[in-house]
C-alpha cells in the first residue's frame, strides 16, 4: 500500500509579483496522479477546500487560500503523442516551456500563447490567457480534450465531441470544476516569427485601426503604446519556415538597448518615480527614445523562433488591470483614455486625473472570436485586450488606485470584460450581464462540485 502524500504546513505563497499571498493549512505537491486522488478523496472525506496552483504569475489573489493547496509541478509528463493528428497529451502541471521543449523535438509548436512561458497549462487554460491575433483564440482555443479529477474521486474526460458542456465550462474553468490532470493540444509544423517593428503616432495608429489596416495586417499583431511620447510601437508577425542560422542574435549594443537601459535603469527610474511622480513623463520619453527611436514609420526587423517570438519581458513586479471590449470599439477607448492621461477637460471619464501618473507600456492585443468556452472574454465577438500596468520597481509599491478606478470605468463603458487572472471589482451579478453564457457555466460547477470543495474566496467574491 503506498504512503500517505507528504505536505507542509509552513509554506508561504506568493504570486510572482509578489503582489498577493496566503499561507494554506496544508501544501502538497503531488508527484503522481495516485497520490492526487489520495489527497482529493481525503479532502472530500474532511470537506475540505481544495486551491490548485501553478506557476502564481495571475496577477490577483485567485490562487490564495488558507486551506489546501495542490501544486502540480511533478506532474509534468508527456502522456502521448499521436503523430497523424499532430495532438500531443501532457499532464497538466508541465509548464509552457516545458511544452515548447519537447514539440521543439517533434518539430511541432504551438499556434499562439501569451507573453510568458512560465505557466503551467492547466494555470493557462484555466484563466484564459490569451495571445494576440485575430486568427486564432485564446489558448483554451488548442485544446481538444481534458481530463477532470472531480472532488467526489471520480474522473471525466471531454472534449469538443464528448461532454461538451462540461468541456466548454472546464476550457476556463477557473479552477473552480475540478483538477484538470491531463490535457490534449492539437499542433502544427514547428515555425518562426519574421517580426517587424514600426514605430507610429497615436493618431496615424488609430485612423489605421479605423481602416482595418493593423490587427488585418499580419497573422499575428502586438502594439505597445507609450502615451507620454505620444508614440505607438507596432509589432506584426508572419509564420515562416523554420531557420536557425537567420535567428535573431543579441548584439552588446542591443543588450545595452534592452537590458542595461530597458530593465535596469528603468527600474531605478520607476522607484524615483515613485516618490517624484513628475517626472515619469519625463523618464518614459528618454527610454522611448534610447529604444525606439522617436521617428514615426522608423522600422526594425527580426527572425525569432515562434516559442521565442510569443514571450516577452515582464521585467518587474506590477500591478495589472486589463481588460477585453469589442475591436471596433477600440480606438474610441483609446481616445478616451489619452484625454483621461493628458487631462483633457473633454474626457468622459468621470474622475479628476490631476495627481494621475502612469507607467508605459499600455498593451493592445487582439483575438479571434470565441464560442467554444463559455468564460471566454471574446465569446461572441472579435475582442481586443487593453492592458494597463503599475510595475513595482525594486518590489515598492507604486499608486494605482486612481488610474485602475478610471480604467475600470471607461472598459465597463465600452462594453468590456474583464481578465480572470488579474484583479478586478466586478460582482457576480455585473459579470452575469456580460457572458451570455455565464449561467450555462455555474450549471456546469455546481453539477461537478456540488459540495463546493473547489471554491475559493476569489470565486465567492466574483463568480458563485
Amino acid at each position: 500500500m503506498s504512503s500517505h502524500p507528504t505536505y507542509s504546513k509552513s509554506h508561504h505563497f506568493q504570486n510572482w509579483a509578489k503582489t498577493f499571498g496566503c499561507y494554506p493549512e496544508r501544501f502538497y505537491q503531488p508527484a503522481s496522479l495516485s497520490e492526487l486522488k489520495q489527497i482529493i478523496n481525503e479532502a472530500h472525506r474532511k470537506q475540505q477546500q481544495v486551491k490548485i496552483v501553478g506557476a502564481g504569475h495571475s496577477p490577483s489573489d485567485i490562487h490564495c487560500t488558507a486551506s489546501w493547496m495542490l501544486n502540480l509541478d511533478k506532474l509534468n509528463k508527456v502522456i502521448s503523442v499521436e503523430q497523424d493528428k499532430m495532438e500531443i497529451k501532457v499532464e497538466s502541471g508541465m509548464r509552457i516551456y516545458e511544452l515548447n521543449e519537447h514539440l521543439e523535438k517533434l518539430g511541432w509548436a504551438i499556434t499562439n500563447f501569451g507573453s510568458i512561458s512560465e505557466q503551467s497549462i492547466a494555470g493557462a487554460i484555466s484563466t484564459g490567457t490569451h495571445g494576440s491575433s485575430l486568427s486564432h483564440g485564446i489558448l483554451s482555443s488548442q485544446v481538444t480534450e481534458l481530463t477532470l479529477l472531480l472532488a467526489d474521486g471520480s474522473e471525466i474526460i471531454c472534449s469538443r465531441e464528448i461532454e461538451q458542456d462540461t468541456f466548454q465550462a472546464a476550457s476556463l474553468g477557473l479552477g473552480a470544476l475540478g483538477v484538470i490532470t491531463r490535457v490534449k493540444i492539437k499542433c502544427l509544423k514547428s515555425f518562426d516569427l519574421k517580426c517587424t517593428l514600426r514605430v507610429e503616432t497615436l493618431e496615424t495608429f488609430l485612423q489605421l485601426w479605423q481602416k482595418n489596416k493593423i490587427w488585418e495586417t499580419s497573422e499575428y499583431v502586438r502594439v505597445w503604446w507609450f502615451p507620454y511620447a505620444r508614440r505607438v510601437v507596432i509589432n506584426q508577425q508572419e509564420a515562416v519556415p523554420p531557420n536557425p542560422k537567420r535567428r535573431y542574435k543579441m548584439t552588446p549594443i542591443a543588450w545595452i538597448k534592452e537590458k542595461f537601459f530597458g530593465h535596469y535603469l528603468n527600474e531605478m527610474a520607476l522607484a524615483i518615480g515613485k516618490f517624484q511622480k513628475r517626472l515619469l513623463p519625463f523618464f518614459e520619453k528618454f527610454f522611448f527614445k534610447i529604444k525606439f527611436g522617436m521617428k514615426p514609420g522608423m522600422k526594425a526587423e527580426k527572425t525569432e523562433s515562434s516559442y521565442e517570438g510569443f514571450v516577452m519581458d515582464c521585467l518587474f513586479s506590477q500591478w495589472v488591470d486589463e481588460w477585453a471590449i469589442p475591436i471596433q470599439k477600440g480606438p474610441e477607448t483609446l481616445l478616451e483614455l489619452d484625454k483621461f492621461l493628458h487631462r483633457d477637460s473633454s474626457c468622459i471619464i468621470p474622475f479628476s486625473s490631476q495627481d494621475v501618473y502612469v507607467h508605459s507600456p499600455i498593451e493592445i492585443r487582439a483575438v479571434k472570436s470565441d464560442n467554444n468556452t463559455f468564460l471566454s472574454q471574446s465569446y461572441g465577438r472579435d475582442a481586443v485586450y487593453i492592458g494597463a500596468i503599475m510595475y513595482r520597481p525594486f518590489h515598492l509599491n507604486t499608486e494605482h488606485e486612481e488610474y485602475f478606478k478610471a480604467y475600470e470605468w471607461l472598459m465597463n463603458k465600452f462594453e468590456g470584460r474583464p481578465h480572470w487572472a488579474k484583479k478586478h471589482f466586478l460582482s457576480k451579478e455585473e459579470l452575469r450581464q456580460k457572458y451570455p453564457k455565464f449561467d450555462q457555466w455555474l450549471k456546469n460547477r455546481q453539477r461537478l462540485d456540488p459540495d463546493g470543495m473547489f471554491l475559493s474566496d476569489y470565486l465567492k467574491r466574483h463568480v458563485v
